[in-house]
């Protein structure tokens, strides 16, 4: 497989895939996934999947889609599902052999705590603190 690190591109086919998501008629879903792929350039695209996109760039312009029987628009959704599907495992799988193709001190290097320790530490005992005058009132 490929390098593949255009986040651009997966993005792009999420929204696409949300879009097919949904109660409407195949086609409609269709009709508002299509602007989140067709406006993608082919040559973005891995040779490995390039032949996919350009099936379905095909199928679209050369019918209209509110004419295609629906077993038609459906095997097109499923191929815009595909294309996600493996374009997000090549991003990852890129990103990850990256990170492990760094120098091992780097590669394992904490990122570091949202907060620090002590921060919660200090807010452990002002809640135990409060817990204790809220017994000795009586509540």
């Amino acid at each position: 497989m490929s390098d593949f690190d255009n986040y651009g591109i997966v993005y792009h086919l999420k929204f696409a895939v949300e879009c097919l998501a949904g109660a409407r008629p195949i086609h409609q879903r269709l009709l508002f996934a299509l602007p989140h792929i067709l406006a993608l350039p082919e040559q973005h695209f891995p040779p490995e999947v390039a032949e996919k996109f350009k099936s379905i760039f095909e199928k679209t312009t050369s019918n209209r889609i509110e004419d295609m029987r629906d077993d038609q628009a459906e095997e097109i959704a499923k191929t815009i599902v595909d294309l996600f599907y493996i374009l997000t495992a090549m991003f990852t799988e890129t990103k990850v052999r990256r990170e492990i193709e760094k120098s091992p001190r780097e590669a394992t290097k904490p990122k570091g705590y949202p907060i620090s320790l002590g921060i919660l530490e200090k807010e452990k005992r002002i809640l135990e603190g409060h817990t204790q005058r809220r017994k000795r009132k009586g509540k």
